[in-house]
């Protein structure tokens, strides 16, 4: 499986990324916030309804953040 993550938008508070498994429909949203310690928000679930694409793709997030490793191109593939 392969989850792609591309950033959307960025603030002071949060980063927002779309995500999902086929790289011309990125149709998931989750908001990650850059506070270390908060969880991520599923704003849309992606079309692929693939619960483990969302898992993964916020895991990636949460880890990146955490790791001050945020960029504008993620993917995740196992």
């Amino acid at each position: 499986m392969i989850v792609l993550i591309r950033l959307l938008k960025k603030n002071d508070e949060y980063y927002l990324y779309n995500y999902g498994m086929d790289e011309n429909n990125l149709d998931g949203i989750i908001k990650i916030y850059l506070k270390k310690g908060t969880e991520a928000e599923v704003i849309k679930e992606s079309c692929d309804k693939n619960n483990l694409a969302t898992l993964r793709a916020m895991s990636k997030l949460m880890k990146a953040r955490d790791n001050d490793a945020l960029s504008e191109k993620l993917c995740f593939q196992s």
